[in-house]
């Protein structure tokens, strides 16, 4: 019986293979896309909706370092917790050659692998880059790309909730440990704050900040980008069909049937990181569980302390006493 580390190593070997051998990927000219959000927001559903399109692939988190093998981490500039932010010329260079590589289909990272699967694409010509460690150089990565870029952000309770279901750590200290970071979204009172609650505030609170953190550079760049998606996970969840039409005019997707379809079905993440509860009600479209469900794990006193870090830090996206968005956002870009 072979040990656990062979079968990973093994298994991984035979991804990059399939990777290397069974997909031609040559750029045709349209726009690749940028699709960032957090751990636990739905990026997986999205990339596999955009990806269902005939000759579009995914490179899944290309960015991070906890996913990232040997070959790729030659390639990745380090930062804390694996979220680079104001890099260095040097740094820059680096991750620039890299995307590079991905996008004229020189190195495959985290590709689909199932080629037994109608969806599998033998030859592709266009991308979507899944982002979940890179949210303070998506405006970067589009300036020197011209991406498409889609900004994805959920409900911060249940995101955390589902963070923690799966042990994983908090975001919040590679940011809050940042000078350039801090200088240029945070005041002395929020920094005060999230120092204060990384210390000694509950593991909800915890992520919550880090979800603040994380998503703030996004949240930021949305009055100066029209031409950028801006979209909810429960918006997308309540209006699937309308959001996937107005991308196939938008963006030059026009296998809505197929897209429409991947959104109907659970994701790739679903089985491996939902709960039983969260698995079910994706698998029967129950659209109530999918969006509220969460709110009989926390009592009211532990949503509003939650919510009152948003308020702290200014996000206006999601308030109290309601699992849906309190904005409207831009499902599709302006000036697409």
């Amino acid at each position: 019986m072979l040990h656990p580390a062979v079968r990973l190593a093994l298994r991984q070997l035979s991804r990059e293979l399939i990777w290397h051998v069974l997909n031609r990927h040559s750029p045709a000219g349209k726009r690749d896309i940028a699709l960032f959000g957090s751990r636990r927001s739905g990026t997986t559903l999205l990339m596999e909706v955009i990806a269902a399109n005939k000759g579009v692939k995914f490179s899944n988190q290309p960015f991070s370092i906890y996913s990232a093998s040997g070959y790729q981490l030659r390639w990745l500039p380090i930062y804390p917790d694996g979220q680079p932010f104001a890099m260095p010329d040097e740094d820059q260079q680096k991750l620039r050659s890299y995307v590079a590589a991905i996008c004229d289909g020189r190195l495959h990272i985290n590709e689909p692998w199932r080629f037994w699967r109608s969806d599998f694409d033998f030859r592709s010509d266009r991308l979507v880059l899944k982002i979940t460690n890179g949210h303070g150089i998506a405006e970067w990565l589009n300036s020197q790309f011209n991406l498409h870029t889609i900004v994805l952000v959920r409900h911060p309770i249940p995101q955390s909730l589902s963070i923690i279901h799966n042990n994983w750590g908090v975001a919040a200290r590679g940011f809050l440990g940042n000078d350039a970071y801090r200088q240029q979204y945070l005041t002395a009172p929020q920094i005060a704050l999230a120092a204060d609650l990384l210390r000694q505030g509950t593991l909800l609170e915890k992520h919550v900040v880090g979800w603040c953190l994380e998503n703030l550079p996004l949240l930021r760049a949305y009055p100066q980008h029209g031409d950028w998606c801006f979209l909810t996970y429960e918006d997308f969840v309540l209006h699937a069909d309308e959001i996937i039409r107005e991308w196939s005019r938008a963006f030059d997707l026009p296998d809505i049937a197929r897209m429409l379809g991947a959104a109907g079905r659970p994701s790739l993440s679903t089985a491996g990181v939902s709960d039983k509860e969260g698995q079910s009600a994706v698998a029967s479209a129950d659209q109530q569980a999918m969006l509220s469900r969460w709110r009989r794990k926390v009592d009211d006193e532990t949503e509003k302390a939650a919510m009152s870090i948003l308020e702290a830090f200014e996000i206006d996206v999601y308030r109290y006493g309601s699992p849906l968005p309190s904005t409207g956002w831009r499902p599709c870009p302006v000036a697409a």
